[in-house]
């Protein structure tokens, strides 16, 4: 720099700040672009749905090798593209990157055509692969309020995210959806179910006191809080929960069941024989409850005879189970009787 003339000065520092200020802009649209950590997820993401079309078959459109040219392909004719093909377009510009474009793209189609599933479906997967979870929610809520959709309309969208396999954008929306009116038990209950299923315990319990403080009966919850109950040994709470379904007209299933596993496990041998005895005799032929019925006779007195349980159990037997019934019923033979008469002794 100390050799150059004013003049060449003056060029140089001229055309440094243009490099400057032009590297600076190349930055600034490379960073507003997408985050870098989701490039391989996008490109590789096969979640985003097609419209089947004239111009580029579907297969075409999820070919990798071909990913250039049909983006060009549309990119040089969008003006002229229906709905479908900017959709198709616009999943193209996701799994590239471009999310400025994508994302109000989606949008609009949304905006124009809201009763069209596959637009909705790509903007949420699209919210849910950059992790982008409140947006997702917000704009659900947002397009639900908008358009008045009900419950029962808006249902098509879960369940074609479940029958996808998309179980957790399903969730995702689910927890957006949850406070909205008409909205709140259907998702309480579903949500209950996807955490009881993610063995997420504590947020399972969240959604099921939620269902039980808006209607106490609700056979779902508490069969599913009898199963967390049961899961997590709070053997008071199973009772509990097995007597309040068991004020259910009609719906008692199970109920004896958890009632007695509850005061079993607690020790109350008299009030377990008591409620497992007076099951419907259906509920009886099933070896869980065998099981129990056994181990409460068994635990009361070692020598309790279990020839009330023979004729169900060969039910069971019936229906494939295969332990021989002098290992499951062990004091109806001589043999059995004397081992289990060992055990007081």
């Amino acid at each position: 720099m100390p050799f150059l003339n004013y003049t060449a000065r003056r060029k140089y520092s001229k055309s440094s700040c243009l490099s400057k200020f032009v590297f600076g802009i190349l930055l600034i649209t490379i960073s507003c672009r997408f985050p870098v950590r989701y490039e391989q997820e996008l490109e590789l993401d096969r979640d985003f749905l097609f419209y089947s079309n004239q111009t580029i078959p579907i297969s075409d459109l999820s070919n990798n090798k071909l990913f250039n040219r049909n983006l060009s392909s549309l990119s040089d004719r969008e003006s002229v593209l229906n709905f479908q093909e900017k959709n198709n377009y616009f999943v193209l510009l996701a799994k590239d990157g471009n999310l400025e474009r994508a994302i109000p793209g989606f949008q609009n189609i949304i905006q124009s055509h809201p009763k069209e599933k596959i637009p909705l479906m790509n903007l949420i997967r699209l919210y849910y692969v950059i992790h982008e979870y409140d947006e997702a929610r917000s704009y659900i809520r947002s397009y639900i309020k908008l358009n008045n959709t009900k419950l029962s309309e808006f249902q098509a969208i879960l369940n074609d995210l479940q029958s996808s396999y998309r179980i957790e954008e399903r969730a995702m929306i689910l927890e957006g959806i949850s406070v909205l009116p008409g909205y709140e038990l259907y998702s309480w209950e579903e949500l209950g179910k996807y955490f009881l299923f993610q063995k997420d315990f504590a947020s399972a319990e969240f959604y099921l006191q939620k269902i039980l403080s808006l209607a106490p009966f609700n056979e779902e919850a508490l069969v599913a809080m009898a199963e967390l109950c049961l899961d997590s040994k709070r053997w008071s709470e199973l009772a509990d929960y097995g007597k309040a379904m068991n004020l259910i007209p009609n719906k008692k299933k199970y109920s004896y069941y958890y009632v007695s596993k509850g005061y079993f496990e607690r020790g109350k041998y008299t009030e377990a024989l008591d409620w497992v005895q007076k099951a419907p005799e259906a509920e009886k032929a099933n070896v869980e409850y065998l099981i129990l019925w056994r181990d409460i006779l068994l635990a009361d007195n070692p020598k309790n005879s279990l020839e009330p349980l023979r004729k169900y159990f060969r039910i069971v037997q019936s229906n494939g189970f295969e332990v021989p019934e002098e290992k499951f019923l062990p004091t109806i033979t001589t043999q059995g009787k004397e081992i289990m008469e060992g055990f007081i002794k």
